[in-house]
């Protein structure tokens, strides 16, 4: 994580050079997190209190296995086939289940909100295992009504009778990372199946009635020029999914494509290719929801929605994180050391942050601050009020005006707006209100874990 932006000026310098920023989906970032000094009663108390208080819960669980991992992935998976693993990988997410309730951690009358299995690929599990763990988690927390239950899946994952399982299951949106619609693109990133499978899975899944069906693509990839880009777009389009996300490819530490040498395109290339999306997603009549998501027919993403509107968000297995209103947290996983990472949390009894506790104190000023930066595509004057007791523009009077008067955002009585061109470049914008804590962590991160 790249941070490039501390003041209007270097904004200004940013736009100026054409500059793209990695997409910033959380604040704090990862990279700004640091082992806890507290013990692990008092993190368990710090949690509680964040529960108690406020009882909406979204829930997420981590699988952190794939077919093969990607060479622009750089998040926590492996590409591990071994049905004795996922078994005993699904025993050691239910016990971290249990100590949560046997730690009488979760209140007793939550407001379950949504219930999201991201990856890895989750899929990669067979049914009877995931069916056993959803049964677990259904159980132990009185899990009775819920908003959304959402799995990530992979096309060379699934069959029409897999997402007829999932159906049966309770899921009711699906997410698949096509990344790209171009056979040699998706060659390039290391998959070794055709683009017309994918076509079929996504018809296989309308068909099954998923009351939302996501399908993500990645812009700027090697070898990607806009005439593929465009083609991704209008096949995906040409499927109706209820939403499509768009992210640029970032080249991290601990990839394959760092590996090989490779580095993403200069800025306004990428730029160029975010352009294009929001023409040709407008123009088939799809509404863009945020800066990498538009949406149709009743899509969108609740969790994301939720923990960008600052729910608690409580995460379970090898990779996850956990977002509540006073502290993040992280289960202890490596890019580096993919494997034994897994054997340690499988090994590990109770939750997942106990064994290394990791993550980063959100006093009040960090609240606000994440609010402002994760909700600015349209923020919500009354609600930030109602929530902090202060107006959003009092708090941050000198970067709102500056944004406003870079024509960045609109300011009403009622929100704060990026603008069109203030979504384009919405990641650099938001560094502004980053806190020197944060911005200092970040920068200092080695990625040596």
């Amino acid at each position: 994580m790249k941070l490039t932006v501390d003041s209007l000026a270097a904004l200004d310098r940013a736009i100026q050079a054409g500059a793209y920023s990695d997409y910033i989906y959380m604040y704090p970032p990862r990279q700004a997190y640091r082992k806890l000094d507290s013990e692990s009663l008092e993190i368990r108390s710090t949690v509680r209190q964040a529960l108690e208080e406020r009882n909406d819960i979204n829930l997420y669980v981590h699988v952190p296995f794939c077919a093969q991992i990607c060479r622009f992935c750089n998040l926590y998976t492996t590409a591990i086939h071994d049905s004795e693993i996922y078994s005993e990988y699904v025993d050691r997410v239910i016990s971290e289940v249990e100590g949560y309730a046997s730690a009488n951690i979760v209140p007793a009358s939550p407001r379950w909100r949504t219930l999201y299995f991201g990856g890895g690929t989750p899929s990669a599990l067979p049914l009877d295992l995931l069916g056993a763990l959803l049964s677990a988690i259904r159980s132990r927390f009185d899990i009775r009504d819920i908003e959304e239950t959402a799995i990530e899946v992979a096309p060379e994952t699934v069959t029409a009778d897999y997402l007829e399982g999932l159906r049966g299951l309770g899921f009711d949106r699906v997410s698949m990372g096509f990344q790209s619609t171009s056979s040699a693109e998706l060659r390039s990133i290391g998959r070794s199946y055709s683009a017309d499978k994918q076509a079929e899975i996504a018809a296989t899944a309308i068909g099954l009635g998923f009351r939302n069906l996501c399908l993500d693509l990645i812009f700027g990839l090697p070898g990607q020029d806009e005439r593929s880009w465009r083609n991704s777009l209008q096949s995906v389009i040409a499927m109706r999914p209820h939403t499509i996300c768009c992210y640029q490819w970032t080249s991290r530490p601990n990839t394959g494509f760092q590996r090989m040498g490779l580095d993403r395109p200069p800025g306004p290339e990428l730029r160029n290719l975010y352009y294009i999306a929001c023409r040709e997603l407008e123009e088939a009549g799809y509404t863009q929801e945020t800066h990498v998501r538009w949406i149709s027919d009743g899509g969108g993403y609740l969790q994301k929605q939720y923990h960008w509107g600052l729910q608690n968000l409580l995460g379970l297995g090898a990779g996850a994180r956990s977002y509540f209103w006073n502290v993040d947290l992280r289960n202890g996983y490596s890019l580096k050391n993919r494997k034994s990472a897994l054997q340690t949390y499988i090994k590990t009894k109770g939750i997942g942050w106990e064994a290394t506790p990791e993550g980063y104190p959100m006093p009040e000023d960090e609240r606000r601050r994440k609010a402002v930066i994760l909700g600015l595509h349209s923020l919500d004057r009354g609600w930030f009020r109602n929530l902090f007791g202060i107006d959003a523009r009092d708090l941050f009077s000198d970067e709102i005006n500056g944004l406003e008067q870079r024509s960045l955002v609109e300011v009403s009585t009622d929100s704060i707006k990026l603008t069109r061109k203030g979504t384009a470049y919405r990641d650099l914008v938001v560094q502004l209100f980053f806190s020197t804590r944060a911005r200092e962590l970040t920068r200092e991160w080695r990625y040596d874990e």
